[in-house]
Order: structure tokens, then C-alpha cells, then sequence
């Protein structure tokens, strides 16, 4: 049934009901009047207690729709204030949206600028790819030019052959007529002395006619000297093919030669026209019958066959045309030595560019004398064994390398505090050495395949192909003799390289120092000791000053380690802090550089390949990674590892640090170091009992950088006198305060030890070298109690002792007034 129709039959049920309880109370009898107003009444009374009972609900229905409405304006405010939010957070929303479009303006010009750019390099492509056709087409031409030359190297061979047997025959020969000519001239000079004593008996008044026993003997006399004459000049002719013999055999190796190499000299394209106007005409032997059937020539020579030489260079000298022959006189002072084509010859020649002779002192107008600059070394040193395995390759510095660590071992023995022999050599051959910072610019440097160098099958280093020979070389034998002999001592060359590196770093010759870093990287890589090469790395960065590059020797370390500077996708604590101020600062470098920045531009892409860095527009710069380190500061898992595991807090804490003074070394602000990072972000944490010691440790870092000297920094921005003053009494501010500290009880607590040691080593750091401004510490260190003094860092303590050693005695030595 409908709803509707059920609702109709009741009210109709209650009309009559009610109808029927007025008709009782109106009826004329009284009983039923009575019964219609007690049963009116009881309806009554169920009605009212039903209102009542409704009544009570309206009242906590209307209790109820009031806390309801409570909580609506309640609801209402928050919808409000959230409102508000979003207004502002939309306002902001417009802001970001206008510096978006400011961006995208700015965007739209360099995409307008980069379409240009990438039109020229469509056309710079087009031109290579023309160009590369044109190389391919050329190597086509040269490998078949290099088949040619091979197979006329073949017959060259066959010629060389053949000529030498006609060199040796042409000798012989030589040697014959030599011999003959001798006994020939000995019986000319025989003949004569027998005409000469007959023809003195004979009176010089009485004519006399010549007898048949005369004429005979002038015949043979006259045929001895036509042979004598004959013989000498087969002799000149001889000699004249014998120097043409080794000018022939010169040029053909010099042809052979340059077959084999003239692809890759410069001028490679001409070889092929050059070589062709080179080419010998072949010529037949001479058989032994035909050698001495020679044109006979009209001039005499006297002179023995070692004093003919060609009149003119051999350079200029026609290869089948020998030149006349003509006479030297000995040279009085000593001469240079012999050319390898006039030992051929058995003779000196003249126009032979020589080397001079180790005894002559002159030296020629165009090649002044020079001395290399090179560190103290022993005497000899360019001389010593050392020297000489160190430009050995590995197979053979391998045989050497025994006897060689025996005299370096003889050698500390005998000089322990000296200089290390094995350290000057190495020092010297850097030094004299040609290598560039940027590997990656000249020669091969475009390999970066990692290759193997050494013994096969034994000790090896790992480095690309664009580092060079000597460089490995020195690498290898560094690293083969710690391994066989000294291993405990690799430490001290490490430390050693790593000081003359830095060094030279600081005094701006980055060349030299990118040397030392590749030797680092190849015997620390081969020793497996990526922790130091992590460390070394700051170290490069927080040494080389502002103003110089810092990419090469970054670059250095991605090439030969590219695993120590590599960034994961994930990020990770400790040492990638540092990777990450490293990654910040280089571009940071190549941003604010305006000399030779495509280059470093193009260099950066090794980084991007080798280490996973991001590219150049994507980086953090540096005052976004002191906002990242800070965030690492502040955060909750930063207590919470300091209790948990206390060597993974020690190790995350040293690295937070470094980055931290890292990126505030290469900024280069004062006042971000301390108005900002000090006062509003260090000196609030000093209440946080769990966070006081590293912001000690932090506050003493980056205040040291205000203490630098000037000229090892760039200028900075702003620099003003008044702002000079200004931050000298800042740095005085913090030095009292760690003075306080020092300072904190009478009693010290365990939990003020670690501040105190922390303040100790930020005085000792913030003194600049002033006795007085130390005094505090020693004070400090000569009250502590022996349970504490225990407790001290073993280095820190050594420091301590020093210290106060040199205090003492600076006391001592200063007069009283």
C-alpha cells in the first residue's frame, strides 16, 4: 500500500475515536459521561506526558544543533584562516609565476641564441662530414698507397740485398786496387831510382843515342804509369759509387721510412707526391768483369781514399751522380762524433747537422746553454740507478729492481734523516717532464679507455691511454717496489707526493702539481686506499687558491679514479658531502671564469661521463649546499646516530664539517660565514647539549677562513677597511668565547671534557702564530686532571706538548723588563 493511504485511514481511525469520546462525555447518562471524561482525561494526561517527552527532545535536539553550530564557527575559522593561506600561498604562486615568465623571457633569448648556435653547428657539422668523406676517400688512397709502398718496400729489400752483395764486391775490389796500385807505385819508384842512377853515369857533354836496352825500360816505365794512372782513377770511380752506394741506401731507408710512418706525421697528404719524386731507379749489379771497365778520368789523385769526401752536403748530392772528390786537412780541436752513414762510410762528411762532443765547453749563438731548476737531489742524480729504473719500462725495470732497492735501502741506512733517493728522482724527472694539466688536451687525449700497464700476468697500474709513458712508467716502479720491498713504507711516499703536490698547488704551478696527483691516483688506486684519495681530494680543493683553476687537477683524479668523485643517484652521507662541495665548486669555477671557458665547458663532460656529476645548469650552487649541509645539521637522525652508532657519527660528522668549510672557503664572504652561519644558526645549537661540541668544532672552522692572508685569497667583494675592523673584532668575539669554554668550572665535567678539547683546538687554530693568544690552552693543559689527560686525542696531545715546550722557551728567551 501507498504511504499515503495508511497515514489517511489513521487519521480518519482518530477522528473517530474522538468523535466517539465527545459523544460519551455529552451523553445524558451519567455513567457514561463519568467513563467519557476518565478515559478523556487519561488520554490527556498520555497526550501531555507525550508533549513533554517531545518537549525534552526539541530541547536536547536544540542543545545538540547548538554545539553543532559551535563547531560549524569553529569550522568556519579554520576554513577562514585556511582561505587566507591560500590567498597568500596563490599571491606567492603569481610572484613565482611572474619570475617564471621573467625566466622564460630570458629563456626564450637563449633558446633564440642557442638555435643560432645550433644552426652554425649544423653547418660546422655538415662541412666535418664533408671533410670526414674526404678523410675517409684519403684513407682509402693511403692504405692502397700503403699496399704500393709495401710491396715496393719488398722489392727495396731485394734491391738492398742485391746491393749489398754489390757493395761487398765493389770492396773486394777496391781492396785489390788498393793493393795493386801499391805494388805498382813501388816499382815506378823502383824504375825511376834505376833510371836516375844510369842516366847519372852517362857524360851530360857527350849525347849519347838511347840503346835498345833504354827504350825497353822507358817503354815499361811508361807503361807502369799509364796502369799507375789507370788504377788510381778506377780507385776515384770506386770511391765515387761507394759514396754513392750510401747515399742511395740513406734515402732508401729514409723513403722506407716515411712509407711506414707518413699517415700519421703532419703533412701526411704529401707524402704520397713527395715519396713519388723519391723513387730510385733500379740499377743492375755490376758483375765482377764489368767493375773494372771504367771511363777513364783525365785528373790524378794523390791523397789517400780516406781523405775524398763530396764537396757538397749529402743532402743536395744527386743519388746516381757522385760528386768530385776533394782534400780535408785534420781538424786540431776535438771533433764531434762519427753519423751513422759516416760510419758507413768509413769517412766524415760535410753539411752533417752532428752533434757536438761532450768535451767542447761553446755553445752555439742559437741554443743558449740551460740549466733545469730542479729540487735538491744527491749528487749524481741524473746519473744514479734510481733515475735510470725510473725511465725503464716495467719489463725491464722489473730485472733492475732488485739490485736498485738494495742501494736505496744502503742509502737510508747510511743517511737516515736525508732526503729519500728515491723521492729526488722522482721530483726531478716531474720536473724535466712535458705533461700537461688538462691530459685530455693534446696527442691521445681523447682515449679515456682504462688500460693495464706493466708485467702481464704480475704488477700492473690502471690508467688511460692519454697518459703518457714516462708518467706510468714512474708510476709502475713506484708502486712495484713498495709492493715487493718496502710496503710498510708506502705511507711515507703518499704523505710525501701529496705535500709536494699541495705545495705546488699553492704557489699556482698546477701543471707540475697535476703530475704528482696522477702519480697519487695510480699508486693509491693500485693500493686500494680510497679512503686517503677521498681526503687528498678536500685537500686539492681547500689548497688551490681562488683565483686559480681548480678543474685539471679534479679532472686528473675522474680519469684515473673516476669511483672516488662518483655520485650516486642515491644520496648518501659522509664523503659524499664532500663529492658534493667538490661537484659545486668546480662549476662554480668554470661560472665565474670568463678565460677559457668553453674549454672548461668541454672538459666538464668527462665529469658528467666518468662520475655521474650532473650537468653545469643542473648543479646546486654553493649557497643552496649550505642550506642542504644545514638541513643535515638540524635533523633528528643527526642526534639520533650520535647515540646509536658512534663511529658512523664520528665519520658523517668530520665530513660535515669539511664540506661545510669547503663551500664557505670557495665562497668567500664574511658576512654569510658569520652574521649568518654563526650567529643565527651556530649559536642558537650551542644550548642543545648533543649538538654544542660540532658547532664548537664548526664555529672554529669557518672563523679560520676570516684569518687567511689576503693575497692567498681572490678579493673579496665589498672590501672596505671599516668592514676589515669589523672582522677582526669578530674574530676576537669568537676567541674570548672559546676562552669561556676553556673556562667552564673549576671541576670539569665528562660532559664539558669534549667541549673544552674542541674549544682548546679552535684557539690553537684561531692564534695566527701569537704565543699569547695560546697561553689559555697551555694553562688549560697544565690544569687538567690525569683521568682526563688520558682521554686526549694521542695527535693533540703530542700538539700539546710541543707547544708548550716552544711557549717555555719563547719565555725564556724573552728579557724581562
Amino acid at each position: 500500500m501507498h504511504p499515503d493511504s495508511d497515514t489517511g485511514d489513521a487519521k480518519r481511525q482518530g477522528t473517530q475515536n474522538t468523535n466517539s469520546m465527545v459523544s460519551a462525555v455529552n451523553s445524558g447518562n451519567a455513567i457514561e459521561a463519568l467513563k467519557g471524561r476518565i478515559i478523556a482525561t487519561h488520554k490527556l494526561l498520555r497526550y501531555l506526558d507525550t508533549a513533554r517527552k517531545d518537549l525534552q527532545n526539541e530541547k536536547d535536539r536544540a542543545a545538540g544543533l547548538t554545539d553543532q553550530l559551535k563547531q560549524l564557527e569553529a569550522e568556519h575559522d579554520l576554513v577562514k584562516q585556511k582561505l587566507k593561506n591560500r590567498e597568500m600561498y596563490a599571491k606567492q604562486l603569481e610572484a613565482a609565476a611572474d619570475d617564471r615568465a621573467n625566466k622564460k623571457k630570458t629563456e626564450s633569448v637563449e633558446v633564440a641564441k642557442l638555435k643560432k648556435d645550433l644552426a652554425a653547428m649544423k653547418q660546422a657539422k655538415d662541412s666535418m662530414q664533408i671533410s670526414y668523406r674526404s678523410l675517409q676517400d684519403e684513407n682509402i688512397k693511403l692504405k692502397r698507397e700503403r699496399e704500393a709502398w709495401t710491396k715496393e718496400r719488398e722489392d727495396f729489400e731485394e734491391e738492398k740485398m742485391e746491393k749489398s752483395i754489390d757493395y761487398e764486391m765493389l770492396q773486394n775490389s777496391l781492396t785489390e786496387a788498393k793493393e795493386e796500385a801499391a805494388t805498382l807505385q813501388q816499382k815506378v819508384a823502383d824504375l825511376q831510382q834505376e833510371l836516375l842512377k844510369k842516366s847519372a853515369i852517362v857524360p851530360t857533354q857527350q849525347p849519347v843515342a838511347p840503346s835498345y836496352h833504354d827504350n825497353d825500360l822507358l817503354a815499361e816505365l811508361q807503361k807502369y804509369v799509364e796502369e799507375n794512372r789507370r788504377l788510381l782513377n778506377e780507385k776515384r770511380v770506386l770511391q765515387d759509387r761507394f759514396t754513392e752506394q750510401l747515399v742511395m741506401n740513406a734515402d732508401m731507408d729514409k723513403q722506407l721510412r716515411e712509407a711506414s710512418l707518413g699517415r700519421f706525421l703532419p703533412g701526411a697528404s704529401n707524402v704520397a707526391s713527395s715519396s713519388q719524386s723519391l723513387v730510385l731507379s733500379p740499377r743492375t749489379p755490376a758483375s765482377p768483369k764489368q767493375q773494372r771497365t771504367y771511363p777513364s778520368v783525365t785528373s790524378t789523385v794523390k791523397s789517400p781514399p780516406s781523405a775524398i769526401v763530396p764537396s757538397t752536403p749529402v743532402a743536395k748530392a744527386s743519388r746516381l751522380i757522385a760528386p768530385a772528390p776533394q782534400r780535408i786537412t785534420p781538424a786540431k780541436k776535438p771533433q764531434a762524433p762519427k753519423t751513422k752513414l759516416e760510419k758507413l762510410a768509413g769517412m766524415r762528411l760535410t753539411g752533417i747537422q752532428r752533434k757536438r762532443a761532450n768535451d767542447e765547453s761553446t755553445v752555439g749563438p742559437g741554443r743558449p746553454a740551460k740549466r733545469p731548476s730542479v729540487p735538491p737531489a744527491p749528487t749524481g742524480i741524473k746519473d744514479n740507478a734510481v733515475n735510470k729504473l725510473l725511465k725503464l719500462a716495467p719489463g725491464e725495470a722489473m730485472a733492475a729492481l732488485p739490485e736498485t732497492a738494495k742501494i736505496i735501502a744502503q742509502h737510508r741506512l747510511h743517511d737516515p734523516n736525508g732526503t729519500n733517493m728515491l723521492f729526488s728522482s722522482i721530483a726531478l724527472l716531474l720536473k724535466e717532464l712535458k705533461s700537461h694539466s688538462n691530459p685530455t688536451s693534446k696527442g691521445s687525449g681523447t682515449n679515456m679507455d682504462m688500460g693495464v700497464y706493466g708485467v702481464p700476468g704480475g704488477i700492473h697500474v690502471l690508467s688511460p691511454n692519454c697518459i703518457i709513458t714516462p708518467e706510468r712508467n714512474i708510476a709502475w716502479v713506484v708502486y712495484a717496489y713498495y709492493s715487493l720491498h718496502e710496503r710498510e713504507l708506502l705511507h711515507e711516499f703518499t704523505g710525501w707526493a701529496m705535500t709536494q703536490a699541495l705545495e705546488f698547488l699553492k704557489v699556482s704551478k698546477t701543471g707540475l702539481a697535476c703530475r704528482y696527483i696522477r702519480l697519487l691516483a695510480m699508486v693509491l688506486r693500485q693500493a686500494n686506499d680510497k679512503k686517503r684519495m677521498h681526503v687528498f681530494c678536500y685537500d686539492v680543493i681547500r689548497t688551490t687558491p681562488l683565483k686559480d683553476n681548480a678543474v685539471f687537477p679534479m679532472l686528473n683524479i675522474a680519469l684515473l679514479w673516476p669511483d672516488v668523485l662518483k655520485l650516486s643517484a642515491i644520496a648518501t652521507a659522509g664523503s659524499e658531502m664532500v663529492v658534493k662541495a667538490i661537484q659545486s665548486a668546480c662549476v662554480a669555477y668554470i661560472q665565474s671564469t670568463d678565460e677559457n671557458k668553453a674549454n672548461l665547458q668541454l672538459t666538464y663532460q668527462y665529469f658528467i661521463q666518468l662520475c655521474g656529476w650532473p650537468a653545469i645548469h643542473e648543479t646546486v650552487p654553493l649557497e643552496k649546499r649550505i642550506v642542504e649541509f644545514t638541513e643535515v645539521l638540524l635533523s633528528g637522525e643527526f642526534k639520533q646516530i650520535a647515540s646509536l652508532k658512534p663511529d658512523a657519527f664520528a665519520d658523517l660528522r668530520f665530513n660535515l664539517v669539511k664540506s661545510f668549510e669547503l663551500v664557505y672557503y670557495r665562497l668567500n664572504n664574511w658576512e654569510s660565514i658569520y652574521n649568518v652561519f654563526v650567529i643565527q644558526v651556530l649559536w642558537p645549537l650551542m644550548r642543545d647539549v648533543q649538538l654544542a661540541d660540532t658547532c664548537l668544532e664548526l664555529m672554529a672552522v669557518v672563523v679560520h677562513l676570516g684569518t687567511l692572508t689576503k693575497d692567498f685569497l681572490a678579493p673579496r667583494r665589498g672590501r672596505h677597511p671599516q668592514k676589515e675592523n669589523e672582522q677582526s673584532a669578530d674574530i676576537e668575539a669568537i676567541r674570548q668565547k672559546f676562552v669561556q669554554a676553556l673556562n667552564i668550572s673549576n671541576a670539569c665535567l665528562e660532559d664539558e671534557f669534549d667541549l673544552q678539547v674542541t674549544s682548546a683546538k679552535g684557539l690553537i687554530m684561531l692564534a695566527s702564530g701569537d704565543v699569547n693568544r695560546v697561553m689559555p690552552v697551555i694553562e688549560w693543559y697544565q690544569k687538567i686532571d690525569c683521568h682526563f689527560s688520558k682521554r686526549l686525542p694521542l695527535e693533540f696531545a703530542k700538539t700539546l706538548s710541543k707547544l708548550t715546550t716552544v711557549v717555555r722557551s719563547t719565555l725564556v728567551s724573552t728579557p724581562s723588563l
